[in-house]
């Protein structure tokens, strides 16, 4: 029992040494450099300039790294690329900069080459990160001749920006947005951020290099606010320099430059949560489309809404909203240019910071389509032809709807009505035959038109039978089974003498509470007859010798007399009733009795 007692206490030393082995191991993770990593880009400069561009390092790491050395540098005699400076440190997760200056020879009309930068440094950690172990990054430099720019071309391109509200000391970080409404792509050559304000500093963070034709690309920038016990409103400006594809230059004054409001709040300010602003994240318009705005003060102090666009005209700029009331109030917008935009509502309060509301503005389709429709329908005196529309404009359109080429002494159904914004709804024109010869098929056209625009689509309608059954019988026989519930086996032969075949379903007329069970559906081709054989389970509470009936009901129709014109295909009408136009019609169709 003692040696059995030892391997237990060894057993228990061993799984304590087990768990102090992995914890160790978690406690002494490091961070790995691969968390580590920066960013070059394209750059184009004019022959005897120089300017200044910014790298971004990008730390993804729970740890801070400290930047030990950062360099960069060419091996081309007409450029010059030197390191400025850089930031020393960037915390876990955020971003250091890293500054360079290039210089291009004169003379030199058009050239490209390439130029290198490279990192290394140290986690807080101890944890060090040579240059191999970050990378060597390579981008090219590309001089162009200083082609003058053309005011209509660099007017093309904007700058999309929108007001910035936070606290004092604090920072946030904000994209903008440059918008290429040009059929060439344009190369940002630099993006600058200045501000007019001790209260604030504003600064690039890097952007995207390119905006493609027609599209756009990102302007990063971030914002510093000082302590301030007041509320404080700033102006800054956003700048922007490029090229075009075609190596027409766009300085900052050629593009122009942006100017955007940044609102502090002092430290005296609250977050001021019961102020309510409704706005929709997203509209589409056309030409114009109206906007719903909904607020509500419950504070003691008026606020001021302050309402802007980019790409997009408001006819309103200001609301006012009165302390203690709620306001509703509908604004304009008009002149979208390009796809879309972006409206943002700043809101002024004392004592407050707010964040604005945003709505996304997005160029809407302008057509309604014809989303579902029966192509193929069959028809004895009547059919109904189902249309699913569905409107794509975010605006109300009218419509008409009409079937067309249809046999001259038919009838058809014409619609007009109208669809709401983004409304999808289902409509039935009603078609009435005259003289329609059974088996033949007739070409006709669905037509929708609004607007000034008509949609046509085919439809074919085949002529089917109404009435007696030609050259058809039904037989039957009826046998009791030996079996406990006394039930009754019933053949039922169907005997097609026609040229063509049919199908349908066989029906026996049964007391309540009766069963019929097996298959009851029936086809026959041509000149052929078809069998089956259906169980009969009568209910025990019953008086054996009552009187039943087989039918064979074609199914030759597929329309619902009893549904209005104005209504849906016969799927929607009752199924009794079905069954009851059945069996008024057997007397045409064949029926034999059967006493059970």
């Amino acid at each position: 029992m003692a040696g059995f007692g030892g391997v237990r206490q060894l057993g228990q030393y061993g799984l304590i040494l087990l768990v102090l082995v992995l914890f160790g191991s978690y406690a002494v993770a490091e961070p790995f450099c691969g968390e580590v990593s920066f960013s070059v880009y394209p750059i184009s400069i004019i022959s005897g300039t120089s300017i200044d561009r910014t790298f971004t390092l990008q730390n993804n790491s729970a740890e801070g790294f400290y930047i030990d050395d950062f360099n960069a540098y060419d091996i081309d005699a007409d450029f010059n690329v030197i390191k400025l400076s850089n930031d020393s440190y960037a915390g876990p997760n955020a971003t250091a900069s890293l500054y360079i200056n290039i210089s291009a020879s004169s003379g030199v009309s058009s050239k490209t080459s390439s130029a290198y930068a490279k990192v290394n440094g140290h986690f807080a950690s101890g944890k060090a990160c040579d240059y191999n172990a970050l990378g060597e990054k390579t981008f090219g430099i590309t001089i162009t001749g200083g082609i003058v720019a053309v005011d209509a071309e660099c007017t093309k391109v904007e700058i999309n920006a929108h007001s910035i509200g936070m606290g004092e000391n604090s920072s946030v970080a904000e994209t903008f947005t440059l918008q290429n409404n040009s059929p060439q792509n344009f190369y940002i050559d630099s993006f600058m951020v200045d501000e007019n304000s001790n209260d604030v500093y504003a600064i690039e963070q890097g952007y995207g290099a390119i905006a493609n034709a027609n599209g756009t690309a990102n302007l990063n920038l971030r914002v510093d606010a000082y302590s301030s016990s007041e509320n404080k409103t700033a102006t800054a400006y956003a700048k922007v320099a490029g090229h075009f594809t075609s190596g027409t230059q766009c300085n900052s004054n050629a593009v122009g430059e942006t100017g955007f409001s940044i609102y502090v709040a002092g430290s005296a300010s609250t977050n001021c949560n019961e102020f309510l602003l409704s706005v929709p994240s997203e509209k589409r318009m056309l030409n114009s489309t109206e906007i719903e705005i909904v607020a509500e003060n419950p504070t003691q102090s008026s606020a001021t809404i302050t309402i802007s666009g980019s790409n997009v005209g408001v006819n309103q700029s200001t609301l006012s909203v009165p302390a203690g009331e709620t306001i509703s109030k509908t604004i304009t917008l008009s002149n979208l240019e390009g796809d879309e935009a972006w409206l943002a509502y700043d809101i002024l309060l004392q004592n407050c910071n707010i964040p604005s509301g945003i709505t996304h503005i997005v160029r809407g389709a302008d057509y309604i389509e014809v989303a579902h429709y029966n192509s193929a329908v069959e028809i004895e005196d009547e059919a109904y032809v189902k249309v699913e529309l569905k409107n794509n404009s975010p605006n109300a359109k009218q419509f008409a709807l009409a079937i067309t080429g249809l046999p001259a002494e038919w009838e058809a159904q014409y619609l007009q009505d109208s669809l709401d914004a983004d409304e999808t709804r289902a409509v039935v024109l009603g078609v009435r035959q005259k003289n329609a010869v059974f088996g033949n098929s007739y070409a006709a056209k669905l037509v929708l038109s609004y607007d000034s625009t008509q949609i046509e689509r085919d439809i074919e309608f085949s002529a089917m039978r109404s009435g007696q059954i030609e050259n058809a019988s039904i037989q039957t026989s009826v046998v009791q089974k030996d079996d406990e519930k006394g039930s009754y086996e019933v053949s039922v032969v169907v005997d097609n003498n026609s040229t063509s075949g049919i199908s349908g379903a066989i029906e026996i007329e049964v007391p309540k509470d009766w069963e019929v069970k097996g298959a009851k559906e029936i086809a026959v081709p041509a000149g052929q007859a078809a069998e089956t054989k259906l169980t009969v389970i009568p209910d025990k509470a019953q008086n054996i010798g009552k009187i039943g009936s087989v039918s064979f009901v074609a199914r030759d129709c597929g329309i619902c007399n009893k549904c209005s014109v104005f209504r849906f295909h016969c799927n929607y009408c009752s199924c009794n009733y079905l069954r009851a136009q059945g069996q008024k019609r057997r007397n045409q169709e064949g029926k034999r009795g059967m006493a059970i």
